[in-house]
């Protein structure tokens, strides 16, 4: 377990490095591409990037679903179960993916026409969707030697292998932007050159870790395995379209209902969003093989008490994130997007919040994917979407909502789901204390923010941040002061003691060979 434990520490080490780099590129690219192809551009980019999502659903659920599998196979050393689950999930997937990539050619002129892309746009945005639809088709086939890293606790691999594909993306961007033209095209273009490098990078990877099982075997395919795969994919299907409509879904109707601009301007708000998600989900991920041991070895004893420290740890994160949004929010939009954007700031503000809230639940997601019942996420998700997707509908059609007013909406389904529903029913699964749980993960950090973000307005008051330096300042202050109130508040006096003796003894350590 000891070593297990290492592991895990790394894996979220590394999967922060790898949101990191995705979350910077991200935000470099953003201005960089509206700056270069313009708002309408942009938002044309978004609303194919959108709809290109929902194809996604032809995966059938097997990201997490092989992650479990693998697990399971990986821990019994069975390489004919490995071999037969690679091999049936790269046929099928394969299969899936032609389907998907061929079905996104054929919608392309219906897209053109729903959207009334303007005619200079017309075959740039033809030929954007040609690269996504390939691109479509890698993403079905890495996900095999992806989730048999996963399902050896080699998260870490993984995320490196995604660091180079972000940094390659912004590369090959800023090439064809600047050598030359830029173009629409061209971001496609660069998202399929890095997802071919990622999709040969998984199987050489995976082909060292686990050798000739990784190969296609056309005798290793079976209808059993299939049935298996499909039979708990349904649920992660289910919840992979849910989650899709949730972020998606909006951009699609803003687009059709409030114009191009107004997507554009959404698209900050969605960009952090899909960061913090991928942030956490970084941390959180790595419990699947962990939970999968523990429920075959221990009974799942550690599961509720994981349950509440990582939940604290996602609430950390989450809230730290969205500290600086609301606080310094304006300042940090006019700096990075510039003086039309700047009044979005509240509108991802309210977003960022509502995902930290939301994001906390990924941790009783992935210990339930490991060791226990999806249903409650799978189900609430559903019925959200449906909320969300509908609710937003009839808002800006009948009663004329902005774009605040819609991310107030999205967040406030978002706290009724996960505040409301989701603890009170995997108390009973993990066996947590509810109260206790709702105090540590929601009521506590955000009672730390609310301070910490007020003593920020009024420093924003005594010192207004006219410099970037002083913007910095200000906020390394009060994200310090949300750090120091964690600590002394949030994290349990045993972790603490222990973090302290590490630290103690690596100073010691360095002091000695000095």
């Amino acid at each position: 377990m000891v070593i297990k434990k290492k592991q895990f520490v790394f894996n979220a080490i590394s999967g922060w490095m790898t949101q990191l780099v995705f979350a910077l590129v991200g935000f470099v690219l953003m201005p960089y591409i509206i700056r270069n192809i313009g708002e309408q551009g942009y938002g044309i980019y978004q609303l194919a990037r959108s709809a290109l999502v929902f194809f996604m659903f032809l995966q059938l659920g097997m990201g997490p679903t092989l992650i479990r599998f693998f697990s399971k196979a990986i821990a019994k050393e069975d390489n004919t179960e490995i071999q037969r689950i690679c091999s049936t999930a790269q046929f099928f997937l394969g299969g899936l993916g032609l389907t998907a990539s061929f079905l996104c050619l054929l919608l392309t002129p219906s897209f053109i026409s729903f959207y009334n892309i303007p005619p200079e746009f017309v075959q740039e945005t033809t030929w954007l969707l040609v690269c996504m639809s390939l691109s479509l088709f890698l993403n079905m086939t890495f996900i095999v030697p992806q989730g048999m890293l996963f399902g050896t606790h080699r998260y870490d691999l993984v995320n490196l292998i995604e660091i180079c594909e972000n940094l390659l993306r912004l590369l090959f961007i800023v090439i064809l932007f600047e050598f030359i033209r830029p173009s629409i095209f061209f971001v496609g273009l660069s998202i399929l050159l890095t997802q071919l490098c990622k999709y040969v990078a998984l199987f050489v990877v995976a082909f060292k870790k686990f050798g000739k099982v990784v190969s296609f075997s056309f005798q290793s395919v079976t209808k059993a395995m299939v049935r298996r795969l499909l039979g708990f994919g349904i649920l992660n299907l289910a919840n992979s379209v849910a989650g899709v409509m949730v972020f998606q879904g909006p951009i699609l109707i803003i687009g059709k209902l409030l114009g191009k601009e107004m997507v554009t301007a959404y698209a900050p708000a969605l960009l952090i969003s899909l960061s913090m998600i991928g942030f956490l989900s970084k941390v959180t991920g790595p419990l699947v093989p962990l939970a999968s041991s523990d429920r075959e070895g221990n009974a799942g004893a550690m599961l509720g008490e994981l349950a509440v420290s990582m939940g604290q740890v996602a609430a950390f994160v989450g809230f730290g994130v969205v500290l600086p949004l609301v606080t310094f929010g304006s300042e940090v939009m006019q700096l990075w997007l510039g003086d039309n954007l700047a009044w979005t700031w509240s509108v991802v503000a309210v977003i960022s919040a509502g995902v930290a809230i939301a994001q906390v639940q990924a941790v009783n997601y992935y210990l339930a994917l490991g060791g226990g019942d999806i249903k409650p996420t799978v189900y609430s998700q559903i019925v959200s979407a449906a909320i969300i997707c509908s609710g937003i509908s009839i808002g800006i059609v009948w009663f004329e909502w902005d774009l605040l007013a819609v991310a107030f909406y999205i967040g406030s389904c978002f706290v009724v789901r996960n505040v409301f529903y989701l603890p009170y029913v995997y108390a009973r699964q993990f066996s947590y204390k509810l109260g206790r749980y709702l105090w540590s993960v929601y009521c506590l950090p955000v009672l730390i923010t609310l301070a910490c973000s007020g003593s920020g307005c009024i420093l924003k008051i005594m010192w207004p941040p006219e410099s970037v330096l002083l913007l910095i300042a200000e906020i390394v202050l009060v994200l310090t002061g949300y750090l120091l109130l964690c600590w002394f508040f949030m994290i349990p006096k045993q972790i603490k003691k222990k973090l302290v003796h590490i630290a103690k003894s690596k100073v010691n350590a360095h002091s000695s060979a000095s």
